[in-house]
Formats: structure tokens, sequence, C-alpha cells
């Protein structure tokens, strides 16, 4: 990249910041969830004026609102444990900051140690974020007052109040779907393995279905069932999976297709045509399970799509004799590879939908039926475990993570020393309302450079324009008693209506919450509000230069996550290889660790798309070469599709190769995966390559001139393979380790 380039580079990554800062999406917009919001947030104050205690109504509501901001969110369904958890940690930050407050040395120490601990567990788990945030921010507002243990103790039974209370309007009024939560969690996993169907392309991602497909199997998980239910849900989401690599075969094949001679255009309409036929079945099964229904849509549907197998069925029959000739120059095939894998997952999908289309009526029909009180019992203790288990699996990670060498454990010493730095100033400086510096760096300072930077920006310019203007209200109109009650309940309206749609809108709002709930407390608003600017300043920029400081860009990120992706590619490929080199038991071990090394690849793959978009945020000599980064995760990407297709075509009995020279090529794949992979992690390690185009075609002039159908595949799938692996040396050899890809 040129000096240039990486100029304009960073001026775009500026822009982008100020822009993401200063959008409006009108769509995010949500009245109701803000009305639900307004109310919970509300009661706690009203009931706390009326009993003749402003303040204990403004720390009610304080964890009121906490909880309610996480419960606008959009949701196919709460989140309790999120929620929960907030309240939890706003109860722990108020008693602990209250009770250490009138011992500055005590409180420092505390503060820092509950930054570190919640922003390690900001970046270990970013979903949790909330929960560290709102314990610091609970800490911080709630160390203003201080108090002695069992007063610090009832106002933290006071915010912890107000925000069960939240919790329990935003449970009993959340907008839920006609179906129940598993069924809600599989009708998104079939929508979207909908939309992929219709567009079936290779270069499509299909990982936003796994995560669909992911987040169904996790509510079935937390969902009460019925035996009758379990069967049918399960299966259902088993068969999804399956769907989804099904549906990645078709998607190479009609790519390859597309490339071909005039067969190859037919073939390649044939198979749009089974994609928008399987799309129109996906969907209809969708509607069924989101409304608790069945339909006679999906018999009619299910027939479009095997009409058009049939269809593609004849049209591959009709030519497969002419091209299943081998040529040492050209592959196996000629023109006949793709055919090979289309006929091949048709016949297979074919299969699959028929299975799905049997089990909707058991699916709908078992959410009906109430399970009975023994079942009850037994899904509790069954939800109770897994969330038991991700509690444990989460402290795991939190506890593998203490590392100077982890980028989490960087943030939260970077944010222990923020917060250290912003309460020794408050006190040094004596500045008044000096928490809302802290506060303001809690809520800036991120893991990532563009959320901290677009947060940096649109807390400064939200929080300055909306302390001006309730300042303003404050100074003018001299609110009190339920007009301040009003104030403060619209405010919180349109904080929960503009968190989705601009979160610059949204901090002129929560700053206008917090002014109108101290304003019942404070008798100085104008020189309340000057501290308040002023602090918030500070502690924007604080937040900024202590990420500029000591920086956690995504260039080292992307780069492991791209090693461990294709570690986890390698291990899963050539497990499945090896499979067709295996008989019997050793065949069956195989064969049963492969569900668990294809999730952890896919893992890893989501896990590299979200770090190189992360680092593409970063300014531009910050940032990992993308165009290296891409062309890799395609050439990864097409040795997991081709382990998928012979994964599920593995036949129970011998494959009619020669095994020893298909053994010496897989031996060969795997020391070239693993060198790649190793290659990633550490930099150049190795130069010379493996003569895979050499031992492939060793393995095609051995085989039979006309190989049966799984032969025939899985000759076509390891020409991909080796082709896919020589890409990735290619890519990794123009780049120059390790100076752009280890970052």
């Amino acid at each position: 990249m040129t000096a240039i380039s990486e100029s304009d580079a960073s001026r775009s990554a500026w822009r982008r910041i100020v822009a993401d800062a200063l959008r409006f999406d009108p769509s995010g917009v949500r009245p109701y969830e803000a009305a639900r919001m307004a109310v919970g947030t509300a009661i706690p104050l009203m009931i706390g004026f009326a009993a003749g205690s402003w303040a204990g109504g403004a720390a009610a509501a304080g964890g009121a609102l906490a909880v309610g901001i996480t419960s606008v969110v959009p949701s196919a369904r709460p989140r309790i444990a999120t929620l929960a958890s907030i309240a939890v940690g706003m109860a722990l930050g108020t008693f602990i900051g209250s009770a250490t407050s009138a011992h500055p040395a005590l409180h420092v120490i505390a503060g820092a140690a509950l930054a570190f601990a919640c922003g390690l567990l900001a970046a270990v788990e970013p979903s949790l974020g909330g929960v560290g945030i709102n314990t610091l921010v609970a800490f911080l507002v709630y160390g203003r007052f201080s108090a002695p243990p069992l007063l610090a103790l009832r106002t933290a039974g006071l915010v912890a109040a107000g925000a069960a209370l939240q919790f329990v309007v935003a449970v009993l009024f959340w907008r839920r779907p006609p179906a129940g939560r598993a069924l809600t969690g599989l009708s998104a996993a079939y929508e979207a393995l909908a939309d992929f169907a219709a567009d079936l392309r290779a270069d499509r991602s299909s990982l936003p279905v796994a995560r669909a497909i992911d987040a169904a199997t996790v509510d079935l998980a937390y969902s009460f069932r019925s035996e009758t239910a379990e069967g049918a849900w399960t299966s259902l989401a088993n068969e999804a999976h399956r769907v989804r690599l099904e549906l990645l075969s078709l998607a190479t094949a009609r790519s390859l297709s597309n490339k071909a001679d005039d067969v190859g255009d037919q073939l390649h309409r044939l198979l749009s045509a089974i994609g928008d036929c399987s799309s129109v079945f996906l969907r209809c099964v969708a509607d069924c399970l989101a409304n608790a229904r069945g339909s006679d849509d999906c018999d009619r549907a299910l027939d479009d799509v095997e009409r058009a197998i049939t269809a593609l069925t004849q049209h591959t029959t009709r030519f497969e004799s002419r091209v299943f000739v081998p040529s040492a120059d050209a592959g196996p095939f000629g023109e006949a590879g793709f055919a090979v894998r289309a006929a091949a997952a048709a016949r297979a999908l074919a299969g699959q939908l028929r299975a799905i289309d049997s089990l909707i009526d058991a699916a709908v029909s078992a959410r009906r039926s109430r399970p009975a009180g023994a079942e009850v019992v037994r899904s509790a203790r069954r939800v109770s475990a897994h969330g038991v288990q991700g509690v444990v699996a989460l402290s795991e990670r939190m506890a593998a993570n203490l590392t100077p060498r982890s980028d989490a454990f960087r943030h939260a010493i970077r944010l222990a020393v923020v917060i250290t730095a912003a309460t020794a100033l408050a006190h040094a400086v004596g500045l008044g309302r000096g928490y809302w510096l802290a506060l303001t760096a809690v809520i800036v300072l991120r893991p990532e450079f563009s959320i901290t930077f677009t947060r940096g920006v649109a807390r400064a310019i939200g929080t300055l324009l909306g302390v001006v203007l309730a300042t303003a209200i404050d100074v003018l109109a001299h609110p009190h008693g339920w007009v301040l009650v009003a104030l403060v309940v619209i405010s919180v309206f349109l904080c929960g209506a503009l968190f989705n749609a601009s979160y610059t809108v949204f901090s002129i709002a929560i700053s206008g919450v917090v002014v109108f709930l101290l304003a019942g407390l404070d008798n100085h608003p104008v020189t309340t509000g000057e501290d308040r600017l002023l602090a918030t300043v500070f502690g924007a920029a604080l937040a900024l230069i202590a990420y500029l400081a000591w920086p956690t860009w995504g260039r080292r990120p992307t780069s492991e996550a791209l090693a461990d992706l294709a570690d986890g590619t390698h291990r899963y490929v050539i497990a499945v290889l090896r499979t067709y080199l295996s008989n019997g038991e050793s065949s069956s071990v195989d064969r049963a660790k492969l569900p668990a090394l294809s999730r952890a690849a896919r893992l890893a793959r989501t896990n590299t798309e979200s770090a190189l978009e992360r680092s593409l945020a970063d300014p531009g000599p910050r940032q990992f070469d993308a165009q290296a980064a891409l062309a890799m995760l395609a050439a990864l990407r097409r040795l997991s599709i081709a382990g998928h297709t012979l994964r599920l075509r593995r036949p129970e009995g011998a494959v009619a190769l020669p095994q020893r020279e298909f053994a010496r090529l897989v031996d060969s794949l795997d020391v070239e995966l693993n060198a790649i992979a190793a290659n990633l992690r550490f930099g150049r390690l190795t130069v010379r390559h493996e003569p895979l185009r050499d031992e492939y075609r060793a393995v095609v002039e051995r085989s039979p001139t006309r190989p049966d159908d799984v032969a025939a595949l899985l000759l076509a799938e390891t020409d991909e393979l080796v082709d896919a692996t020589n890409t990735l040396n290619s890519v990794i050899d123009a780049v120059g380790q390790p100076s752009v890809v280890s970052g």
C-alpha cells in the first residue's frame, strides 16, 4: 500500500467515523418499546416522589432505566439472563460505589478492580458488555453519594427494585410472536435458508444462515418442551444444517456451470430453478413454524422442487457417459465436475426436504399441547443446566484471557487505568460533578477503534446538546414536582424510541434524563450544567487519548483468527478425507468427530470475518491487507464446502479408487494445509510445496474409466481441494510473510 493510499484510507476511516456518529436511521425508531420502557421507569419514580423521597425514587428509576435500555435492543424474545444480570450488576456497583466513597483510596482501588473485571467481560463476551458498563455506571454515579454500608445497601436495594420492576414489565409486555420460543427460532432459521436458496451464489456467505440455525438450537435448549416436541424440533434443526450444506454444494456447482458451454448454461438454469423452488418451500415451512400451523402449500411447493430435481437428473444423465473420461491435462471429467456435484447435492436435498415436510405437523402440534408436570420439571432442569454451563464457559474464557498477549486483557487494563486516572483527576482538581468525567470515559472507551471513536464523537456532541438543552429548561422553567417527573418520563421515552436510530440523539435524551433526575436534588442548575459539560469533554478526550496511547488495532487479531481458521479447516478437511481411507470401526470413530470439527471451523470463520471487519474500520496504515485476507477466506471457504460435500456423501463401504495413490495425496494435503496454518500463525516456515497436482493426476490415471457416483464425486471434490490449497499458497507467497499477514 503506498503512502498516498494509506493517507486516503486514513481520511476515509475518519470520515466514516463522523458519518456513523451523525447517522440517523428512521427504521430504528421504536415507540412501543419506548413506551414500555418509560412506564417501567416512571412507576418507581412516581412512587418515590409520592412517598416524599425523590432520592429513593431516582435511585429506583436509575436501575429501571439501565434494564429498559437493554430491553429495547431488537430481539425476538426478552434476554432474561442479560436483563437479570444488569439488575444484579447495578445493585452491586451502587453498593460498592456508595460504601467506599468516604474513603478515597479504597474508592479508587475498588473502581480500578471493578473496571478491570467489567472491561474483561465486555471484551470477551460483547453481548454482555452492557452488564459491565451499567455496573461501572452505577459505581460512578452512586459513588457521589457517600453512605455507611447499611444505607448503601438500602440504596442498592432501591436500584435493584427498580431494575426488577422494569424486568417484569419487559417480560410481560414483550410483543411475542404467535409461536413459542423454539418454533420462532426455527422459523428464523428456515427463513434464512429460504433467502440463501433464492440467491444461490457460491460467493455469498452462508454463515448468517448457520448463525440463525445455531440460535435456533440454543432456543431449543432453553425451551420447555415435551418428549414429542423434542424429537420433531431437534430433527428440524438437524435437517436445517444439512440443507445448508446441500445448498452450498448446489451454489458451487451453479457457479462452475455458469463458466461452461451450452450444456453448462442449461445446467445453470436448472440449478437456479431448484434454488427458487426450494426457497418457496423453505419459506412456507418458516411461515408454518412462525404461526404454529400446518399448510398444504408446503406439499405443493415440495412437488415443484422434486419436478425441478427430476429435470436436473434427466439432464445430467444425458451427458455423463460422454464427459466422465479421465484426462491428465484437464482433470478427470472436463466440464462434468460441476455436474457430479449438482446431481449428488440435488438428490440429497430432495430427501431432506421430504423429511422436513413430514416433521411440520408434529412440530406445530407439539407447540399447541402443553407438556405434563414431570416434563416441565425436566425442561426446567435442562434450562438451568445450560445456564450454569454458559456461566462456567464464560468464566473459563475470561480466565484464559488473563495474559498480556490478549487484546481483552489489554482493554481491561486500559479501562482500569482510565477510570483510576479520571477519578483521581476529579479529586485532584476539585472538579464539580467530576464523576461525569469517568462516566463519559466508561461509555466511550471500547475494545475497537471504530466504536470507541464513533461513540466518542457521538457522546461528546449528544451530551453537549443534551446538557445545554436540559439545563436551559431547568433554569428558565424551574420545573419541580410532577412536572419534573413528566420531563423525566418524556426523556426516557425518547431514549427508548431513538436508541436504535441514532446514538448521538440518544445521548441527547439520556443526558436530559440524568439532568432532570438530579434536578430534584440540586439547587444550582447552571453551575452543575457547566461542570457536566467540562467533565464530559475531558472524559471523552481522556478515553480517546488512552486508546491512541495503547491501541488494540485489528491486524493482529485478524492474523490470529485467520491462522485459527486455516488450522480448523485443515483439521476438518483431512478428517473427512481420512474416512474415505478407513473402514469399519476406525471410520465410525473418525466420522463421530466430524460434527465437532465442522462447528469449530465455522466458529473460526465467524471470528475471522468479524476480526477483519473491525480491522477495516481502523485507519488505513493499521488495517489488515483486505485483498489478501479476502482471497484467503475465499480459498478456505472452497476447502470447507468440498469437505462438507464429501462428509455428507460418504458411503458405508469402500470407495473404488486406488487407495495407495489416494492415501499419498491425502498425506500431502495434510502436510500442505498444516504448513499454511503454521505460516499464517508464525510467518514463513516452509518454502517447498508438495506436488499436489501431480499426485492428483496419479490418482486419476489409476481410477476406473467410468467411476461410480461416489468415486466420481470424490475425484471432483479432491480436484477442488488441490486447486484451493494451491491458491492459498500462491496468495501467501505473493503477500510476503510476515510483514502483512502476521500484522
